[in-house]
């Protein structure tokens, strides 16, 4: 059974919701209980969807600084001795994976969306 789709807040989620055709809501979105109508101007789809790419671009620009920097010859991953220090990292870890797995659930979501209602967005030639 499929989750109905709820957008949050973010950049990401609006992007996707801005590309989706408002003609379109007649037909199985609203339907099926998946979003409800949202209404956008295009300067207003033209400044989410810029914000998602900015937000993407910074995030490539950190994931290939930080490889560069694994990938030095002088970074060396010291082994502890003392179990103390496991205690801190096990709970950040968890801690991180609390954060980040709503995120993943919401992206696998909207991609879910997308592959099965691709009637429902803009085409790329579209003049309105």
């Amino acid at each position: 059974m499929d989750e109905p789709l709820v957008f949050q807040g973010d950049s990401y989620n609006l992007a996707f919701a801005a590309c989706i055709h408002p003609d379109s809501y007649s037909h199985s979105v609203n339907k099926a209980g998946h979003i409800p109508q949202i209404t956008m101007l295009n300067y207003e789809r033209e400044t989410l969807y810029g914000g998602a790419i900015c937000v993407a671009f910074m995030q490539s620009i950190y994931l290939y600084l930080l490889w560069t920097f694994i990938n030095d010859a002088t970074f060396v991953i010291n082994k502890q001795c003392n179990f103390a220090i496991l205690i801190p990292r096990i709970l950040s870890s968890l801690m991180m994976h609390m954060v980040v797995m709503p995120d993943a659930r919401q992206g696998l979501r909207l991609m879910k969306f997308a592959y099965k209602h691709p009637h429902c967005f803009r085409c790329v030639n579209e003049t309105k």
